[in-house]
């Protein structure tokens, strides 16, 4: 792994995290940070039944329950913990929803792939936490489809939010990379990606502070 790719936070921290994830996790639109990110990207996943859908980092993840449910895609997962996995086949199993692959993979490793491509490539939260984002973009690139889709959600720790974070739980802070709009942009581009939206989502609310 180079210096560049090398990631600002440890497989032991998310093993501790995900350990204790309660389950069953379903993502809900109750939940405000959700519910704008659903409506955003509604219009990019509308009529996509039964295509192929990566969500990288997906560890603990609510949002493999919420893509089949609302979508019918064909889910499946990447994540280097393997008690992420672990989670993250228990939680779907407990929902008794259908899943491709659970891969427990380190995408930093020399000459990742995996055996398939995918129609769309999901990951909430991930790429802020490494210092050369552009080259992180690259590697999820090599695992869409010809003409996929890759949808990329970062939390916004400019401003207010990236100041109460600081402030308040500097550990937490200290492990992610501030991107601003125009930056996860050009991390795209540089990949010869072809934008169909980007922007700020939602207002200020306390769901986005990582108590």
């Amino acid at each position: 792994m180079s210096t560049s790719l090398a990631t600002l936070s440890e497989k032991e921290y998310w093993d501790e995290v995900l350990t204790k994830a309660e389950l069953p996790r379903l993502n809900s639109e109750k939940n405000y940070s959700y519910r704008v990110t659903m409506n955003y990207i509604h219009d990019i996943l509308k009529g996509s039944e039964g295509k192929s859908f990566l969500e990288i980092g997906c560890g603990s993840s609510g949002w493999l329950p919420y893509f089949h449910n609302t979508y019918k895609l064909k889910i499946s997962g990447l994540d280097y913990s393997k008690v992420g996995c672990d989670v993250a086949k228990e939680n779907l199993k407990m929902q008794h929803i259908p899943f491709s692959e659970i891969y427990c993979k380190d995408f930093l490793e020399q000459n990742f792939d995996l055996p398939q491509k995918f129609d769309f490539i999901f990951s909430y939260g991930v790429v802020e936490h490494f210092n050369d984002t552009t080259e992180i973009i690259a590697i999820f690139k090599k695992l869409l489809k010809p003409g996929g889709t890759l949808i990329t959600l970062v939390p916004n720790l400019n401003g207010f939010n990236g100041f109460i974070t600081k402030k308040f739980m500097p550990d937490i802070y200290a492990l992610h990379k501030v991107i601003t709009n125009k930056q996860l942009k050009s991390y795209h581009t540089d990949n010869k990606l072809q934008l169909k939206k980007s922007n700020y989502v939602g207002t200020f609310s306390f769901a986005v502070f990582p108590f």
